[in-house]
């Protein structure tokens, strides 16, 4: 049973990492919500299928939509104070320094995607560590919850995800519509949580010059991405010194209620972004990147896009090539 589900959720490129993962919620109250969550999207789903009737399914959106709420309580009560340490716990891996720079260190903080834990991106964060042995890795492990898109799974993610990204942005369809609040709310909470990180992680790090810039990175994959490019348009941002987006996309309605909130052109110009993507993406289009690209260039900033042939919803090693120059570029005086 476990085994067949992994294999096929692999097939739909999801990863899984050869570590134990593990995840505990701080009340029973929290535990025991997921799981009847779980069951009422389950129930819902089956019933859906066989009713043809217009009334009955609104009914259920409703039924959907209360599960949903449910479950972004038990995901809230996750998150408590996060404070810098050397150790691991089961909130975030951490890969300290190999050698203390003083004024020289840096850190990156790493999103791994959907249905995958921080143990996964370890070996990605221990070959930048070769380049920048001043660098300091921490890889949080997203909450485990129920996704939508794989009928209700419990599975590591960072928010609900109501089907694939398209061409045209997330969700083309009704499903999508209707399950839109639900997606917003568990994103939200993974924002909240990677700034609270940030914060934390950038008073250990000096100023560099009069602002409030440290040498700070945050790299996101797939839907960790989306996670980082979301907090990148916030005001704790302005401590990072780059933001790394690999085969991920800006969700469009953020960056609506940015423009929303009168956000002047140019503003953000003095982020360093970097944009990566397979061409050959079968989860996350291509096209994607494009769109994200311009999204961000609307808001100010100038991003660099980078495609790579062949590559598909995965990590090269020539992008993780093109990543260390991107840094070495955004912080010359500490390489």
């Amino acid at each position: 049973g476990k085994k067949q589900a992994q294999a096929g959720l692999a097939r739909l490129g999801f990863s899984f990492p050869s570590l134990p993962f593990r995840y505990r919620t701080p009340t029973q109250i929290g535990g025991v919500t997921v799981c009847v969550c779980v069951c009422v999207r389950a129930c819902v789903c089956m019933l859906a299928s066989v009713r043809r009737s217009a009334g009955i399914r609104r009914g259920l959106s409703h039924f959907v939509l209360l599960s949903s709420a449910f479950s972004s309580f038990a995901m809230a009560s996750r998150f408590h104070a996060y404070r810098v340490s050397d150790e691991s716990s089961d909130r975030a891996l951490v890969l300290p320094r190999v050698f203390d720079a003083k004024d020289d260190n840096m850190t990156c903080i790493f999103l791994h995607g959907l249905g995958d834990s921080g143990h996964g991106w370890a070996p990605i964060a221990q070959r930048l560590q070769r380049d920048f042995p001043m660098m300091r890795a921490v890889l949080p492990h997203a909450p485990v919850r129920p996704v939508t898109l794989n009928m209700g799974m419990m599975m590591p993610a960072w928010f609900d995800l109501p089907e694939l990204p398209t061409a045209d942005g997330v969700g083309s369809g009704s499903v999508a519509s209707s399950m839109l609040k639900m997606k917003l709310d568990g994103i939200e909470l993974s924002i909240t949580e990677l700034e609270d990180i940030v914060k934390a992680e950038a008073e250990a790090l000096p100023k560099k010059g009069d602002g409030e810039e440290r040498a700070l990175f945050v790299l996101g994959f797939s839907q960790g991405g989306a996670v980082a490019l979301s907090a990148l348009l916030r005001q704790g941002a302005q401590q990072w010194a780059g933001c790394m987006a690999l085969s991920t996309w800006l969700p469009d309605q953020l960056a609506e209620e940015e423009r929303e909130r009168g956000v002047e052109e140019g503003a953000h110009v003095r982020k360093n972004v970097f944009i990566g993507h397979g061409r050959e993406d079968p989860l996350v289009p291509f096209p994607l990147s494009y769109k994200t690209k311009e999204l961000l260039a609307k808001l100010g900033f100038a991003p660099e896009h980078h495609g790579y042939a062949g590559m598909q919803h995965e990590v090269s090693l020539e992008e993780v090539s093109d990543i260390t120059d991107f840094i070495k570029k955004a912080v010359p005086d500490k390489v």
